[in-house]
């Protein structure tokens, strides 16, 4: 699923449920969100900072907090569902277009959700 939002663009998709590959991460009542968020070498707008990896995990704890509330986690007991987010253009909006990014691509996925995230 893509979004833009002004000069601002992210892809996301959703994979799952599915089984995990180990079985120690697994929850026995519901299911776990693993999200995964990077930035395109040229996504920057401005001047370019060495602290990208900070910001890629910043976007991956900001996305799992918005969309964990929303996700009928109890529908899928001992499964995973993965969201991969990647930010093709950045103006300065990453954080609300890869949460409205990745509230799509669940949507698109058939995730059950108790309503639709928006940012």
């Amino acid at each position: 699923c893509d979004v833009a939002q002004g000069l601002t663009r992210v892809s996301a998709h959703a994979q799952g449920p599915r089984e995990h590959e180990r079985r120690s991460d697994e929850k026995h009542d519901r299911c776990v969100l693993e999200v995964a968020a990077t930035y395109a070498p040229f996504a920057s707008v401005g001047a370019r900072t060495g602290a990208r990896r900070q910001d890629g995990r910043d976007l991956e704890n900001a996305v799992r907090n918005a969309l964990a509330p929303a996700l009928m986690a109890e529908r899928y007991p001992r499964a995973l569902i993965k969201i991969h987010v990647l930010v093709t253009c950045d103006d300065g909006g990453a954080t609300s277009a890869a949460i409205n990014a990745a509230g799509l691509a669940l949507v698109d996925a058939g995730i059950f959700l108790r309503g639709v995230v928006a940012a």
